[in-house]
């Protein structure tokens, strides 16, 4: 039996999963399967998958589009190795991405899952992005947990970057919460790595490439930041069985709002990839129902001002001074309408 299961979902990607394929078959380790499940493609991707001649390839395909997040849960059933990956069809490895993460492995017996450092390939603004996560080569879960959850700092750890043991994907249920389908893979890593160590590899070993057929492009704002919220939800309520964290309400709160401010510092590049004056007007509301307190954050309006019309900047701005206003708050804070 091969060591490593590398899981591809895929819909629709002729123009990528080629070279998603070959970036596996390139790899300097190579006990590996390839699983693939096409989700229905109505296009080229079955004659390119068949293409490949290579026995370690298997091809799945639904009757019917499944979505994203059962796709991907198909697909850990049916893997047979110790270890699995999920590449997403859009993206791709650099050769030694399997030989360094399993030698991590190796080096630690407790480790519940090791991702990289990887590049951003921005197919619409024709640039790239080198990311560094500065974490250590090991983090304790628990840790991990807290700082991908709360921190300031994103952290780059998508599906395509990150091995893990399979027997744990399987304890966790990995993909499984068939509601969320913007953010099963975080849920997904949250709960993992409160199973054991998480490995990182400094090296930029994986390409993530954004584009205008993302998943997360066809979802609107609004839909993204309470799929978002709901697996924050998911994950506290794992989480309170299975650490030693006392102030669950406050790690509530901090979480919510860390995500929040990510939106907001994200305005930029929702303007640049086209934006709705409404869906922002429903976000704005969203997100002062859950923390008043970002959008009072003026570091942030400024940067958005940046960035917006002048018609949205004074929306924004009416915000803020409503909020600010005390008798505002007292209604607020009490539920009152008038």
């Amino acid at each position: 039996m091969p060591e490593v299961s590398v899981l591809i979902p895929t819909f629709n990607d002729e123009k990528y999963i080629g070279q998603a394929i070959q970036s596996v078959l390139d790899q300097t380790f190579q006990d590996f399967e390839i699983l693939i499940s096409d989700n229905n493609s109505t296009d080229n991707t079955y004659k390119i998958v068949h293409s490949f001649n290579d026995s370690r390839i298997k091809y799945y395909r639904n009757n019917q589009n499944v979505g994203y997040t059962r796709n991907v849960h198909k697909l850990i059933q049916l893997a047979r190795c110790k270890y699995c990956v999920v590449l997403c069809a859009d993206d791709y490895w650099e050769k030694q991405f399997l030989e360094k993460t399993l030698n991590l492995f190796k080096k630690n017996n407790n480790l519940a899952c090791v991702f990289s450092n990887g590049i951003v390939k921005d197919e619409l603004l024709q640039r790239f992005t080198y990311i560094d996560n500065c974490l250590s080569e090991v983090t304790s879960g628990e840790k991990f947990f807290i700082q991908h959850l709360t921190s300031e700092k994103t952290i780059l750890a998508v599906p395509s970057n990150m091995v893990f043991k399979r027997e744990l994907a399987l304890k966790v249920n990995a993909f499984g919460n068939f509601q969320l389908i913007y953010s099963p893979d975080w849920e997904f890593r949250l709960k993992v790595s409160l199973n054991g160590d998480v490995g990182y590899i400094k090296d930029s070993l994986f390409v993530y490439r954004l584009h205008e057929n993302n998943l997360t492009k066809k979802l609107s704002l609004y839909t993204r930041l309470l799929d978002g919220i709901a697996c924050i939800e998911s994950v506290l309520e794992y989480a309170q069985n299975k650490t030693y964290i006392n102030d669950f309400k406050q790690l509530r709160k901090r979480a919510i709002k860390k995500y929040c401010q990510l939106y907001l510092f994200s305005l930029p590049v929702y303007k640049i990839y086209g934006m709705n004056l409404f869906e922002l007007l429903l976000f704005a509301k969203k997100i002062i129902q859950i923390d008043k307190g970002v959008l009072l954050n003026f570091n942030v309006l400024k940067l958005v001002a940046i960035f917006l019309p002048k018609s949205i900047l004074k929306i924004l701005r009416i915000i803020k001074r409503a909020l600010t206003h005390s008798r505002f708050l007292e209604r607020y804070k009490y539920g009152k309408n008038s």
